[in-house]
């Protein structure tokens, strides 16, 4: 089976939710193709990368070039994709730019195309159409909880034209239903999952002198990390002894030195910036207390992480993670945007006998073994492809060869 596989870009080692799908379905005898919006220089790391645009000068030209190719090569399915924009609606200026930004997509030959987030099929909901092939679609929380906000039936022609929805948690399934979504269209949870070799060793608690929290985030609005920091100030102010690592870079790590500079917690504070992935691991694994504050979160690998590495966790109710922690049985879950919370329940875990915490993190540690390994991710996208071409037989299976 060839999967058509569309990103804004490459995906990076840190991101194991796409990098780990892409090995497995290879593993399992597969070939996937990127189709990505712009080069990077991760590009190398994948056997088929297809760009739609250079970097530099030159990416107006390289757009060009790809139009007048697909023309050239595909003229059968370039006059397809416009029939069915003309039939959408679209005027022929639309219809033709939306080719033009499909067209590294449009010029390969698969089985399956599959969207990795849903706002990359927006303008390019007819392409699976055009190629005869079944389309899927992955939604994330940015897809259905803030990029609708601003774009009103966003998701309408997506819903239309789709084959199966994945999503990560069931508060996102909510979201898309609550977008348009058709519930009888068919759907599957697929989560996060872990590589258990990097977690053998089960943690053993002890007593510190200083408790040690840790955050591993985007810095950004969406993860909440103001909150956390206030909870720092209250902790602070209740003379408990701690220090807080804050792992990760983003938009708003100004701001949040600077707040946390006049709270005078610049010494209870330390900002790492983007650690490599087996650094973040090494110093979630010296944590006693991983805080995940979002506002919104779709499921949240580093959570699971952090469960896995005997951490134990406090986060938000936002969406996914009240699923990925069960409160009170393998952690704790708080109301978002509540830093007097995260404050009560840091000081609640801080109570607690070292035999108390360590059923939390035993009990973590366990469901994550059986629940969210890279076998079971394995199987379940096996599962979601395979469907998609049992309830969806080729349209036109001339379209698929076995060259590019």
């Amino acid at each position: 089976m060839r999967i058509i596989l569309v990103l804004s870009k490459a995906p990076i080692y840190s991101e194991t939710f796409l990098t780990s799908k892409i090995r497995g379905l290879e593993k399992n005898g597969h070939e996937v193709v990127l189709c990505v919006d712009t080069k990077s220089s991760e590009d190398k790391a994948y056997d088929r990368v297809y760009a739609l645009k250079s970097t530099g000068y030159f990416h107006k030209l390289s757009l060009l070039q790809g139009l007048m190719e697909l023309f050239i090569f595909r003229p059968g399915r370039a006059i397809r994709f416009l029939q069915f924009e003309r039939k959408s609606g679209m005027s022929i200026g639309t219809a033709l730019k939306n080719m033009t930004i499909s067209s590294h997509i449009l010029k390969r030959d698969a089985e399956i195309l599959h969207f990795g987030f849903s706002t990359l099929a927006k303008n390019r909901e007819n392409v699976a159409k055009a190629m005869g092939i079944p389309m899927g679609v992955s939604i994330r929380g940015y897809d259905t909880s803030i990029y609708p906000l601003k774009h009103k039936n966003s998701h309408k022609m997506i819903w239309e034209q789709m084959t199966r929805l994945h999503y990560l948690s069931d508060d996102l399934l909510k979201d898309a239903i609550y977008h348009g979504f058709n519930p009888e269209i068919a759907h599957q949870k697929i989560t996060p999952a872990l590589n258990p070799d990097l977690f053998r060793v089960r943690k053993q608690l002890i007593e510190k002198n200083t408790l040690q929290l840790i955050t591993v985030a985007r810095l950004n609005w969406k993860k909440g990390i103001m909150y956390a920091i206030k909870a720092a100030k209250m902790l602070m102010d209740s003379g408990i002894k701690f220090h807080y690592q804050i792992i990760g870079s983003g938009e708003d790590e100004a701001r949040l030195k600077y707040i946390t500079r006049i709270w005078c917690l610049h010494e209870r504070i330390t900002f790492r910036g983007k650690l490599s992935h087996n650094q973040t691991i090494e110093e979630i694994q010296k944590a006693d207390i991983f805080i995940m504050p979002s506002v919104q979160e779709g499921f949240c690998n580093a959570v699971l992480e952090a469960q896995a590495s005997g951490c134990l966790c406090v986060v938000s109710d936002a969406q996914g993670l009240a699923e990925n922690v069960l409160h009170e049985r393998t952690g704790w879950v708080v109301p978002r945007r509540n830093a007097r919370a995260i404050h009560n329940k840091v000081l609640e875990i801080n109570k607690m006998s070292i035999s108390d915490k360590q059923v939390i993190v035993n009990n973590a540690k366990d469901r994550i073994e059986r629940q969210y390994t890279l076998d079971i991710q394995d199987a379940s996208w096996l599962e979601f492809f395979e469907s998609m071409l049992k309830s969806t037989p080729l349209k036109n299976p001339d379209l698929i060869k076995e060259g590019f």
